[in-house]
């Protein structure tokens, strides 16, 4: 959903489903609700506020951001959603990767080499903060891989890849610590020469592909970035 114009003293809005909605909708069956709804600020350059002040900061931000229509593509829609939290925060939770791995990256690879690996993240506070918000603390999370390389273990995506071959899964994370703590099993898909000609790039001997997963909190919006390195036919 986007705001259209709202030169003139009429609210426009441009509301579409996304294509997981449409997929939910055909099935007919009368499973498809629209329960909740989320609102984001994708378009707002909040720079402007230190540099030209609170008051023409804002002013600013309102009269010259330009807006975005509605997305119908689920994984680009709302990156950066707005939050109701009752009490005041400072600072928003970060993920932050365990297993110890070397520069934050994960490196697989094909025939004969590693092909799995445990991926763990723990939703840790941030800043001054010393604990994490109730309201904040993650439950759930959403994670979105690159179908064409790559899976997760014993986990179906929610629908199918969507335009840019990114399937997402929704995952719960292990509350029995004392941060949220998510633990999954990344796998490398079986890849052929033609694609690896295509999406590699080759060194020497050895091509890689590289590409990321992104892991996202479902109540606080916090995003976690991680590249992974797929090498051909050599082991990791």
């Amino acid at each position: 959903m986007g705001w259209l114009d709202n030169s003139t003293n009429n609210i426009i809005l441009d509301a579409v489903l996304t294509d997981y909605g449409r997929q939910a909708l055909a099935r007919n069956d009368g499973s498809f609700r629209i329960v909740k709804f989320s609102l984001g600020d994708d378009e707002v350059d909040y720079s402007l506020i230190p540099k030209y002040g609170r008051t023409i900061g804002r002013e600013k931000i309102e009269k010259n951001t330009p807006v975005f229509e509605a997305f119908t593509n689920q994984n680009i829609g709302l990156k950066y959603k707005m939050l109701s939290v009752p009490r005041p925060i400072l600072y928003i939770p970060q993920l932050t990767l365990q297993n110890n791995f070397q520069q934050g990256s994960i490196n697989l690879g094909t025939s004969g080499a590693q092909t799995t690996q445990q991926v763990q993240l723990q939703q840790i506070p941030a800043g001054s903060e010393s604990s994490i918000d109730p309201d904040l603390q993650e439950t759930y999370f959403d994670v979105y891989i690159p179908d064409m390389f790559l899976s997760i273990l014993n986990q179906s995506a929610i629908g199918s890849p969507d335009v840019n071959k990114i399937s997402f899964y929704t995952l719960s994370s292990n509350l029995s610590g004392v941060y949220p703590t998510l633990t999954f099993t990344l796998a490398v898909k079986s890849i052929s020469d033609a694609t690896f000609s295509v999406y590699g790039k080759t060194t020497g001997n050895t091509t890689k592909i590289n590409t990321a997963i992104r892991v996202v909190g479902k109540s606080s919006g916090v995003v976690k970035d991680i590249p992974v390195t797929i090498t051909k036919g050599a082991a990791v």
